[in-house]
């Protein structure tokens, strides 16, 4: 039940985020090519002012390829 009310929080907390549709649009979500995440990243930047992330070391070399398709 615990799983459920936090979920159930976190939807009161983002309400509006259809998660069917504007998921990919939040600059916590990385999925997709290394240029598709650059140009996101890129935009979330500009939308947020969001120009730095906490990288986990297990996500590295992927975070790296990100980081030369933004170039």
């Amino acid at each position: 039940m615990r799983g459920r009310r936090r979920r159930a929080g976190w939807r009161r907390r983002i309400e509006g985020l259809d998660p069917d549709v504007d998921l990919m649009d939040v600059p916590f979500v990385w999925i997709g090519t290394a240029r598709q995440i650059a140009d996101r990243l890129a935009h979330h930047r500009a939308r947020w002012g969001i120009d730095r992330y906490v990288i986990r070391a297990g996500a590295m070399d992927a975070a790296e390829r990100v980081a030369a398709a933004s170039t």
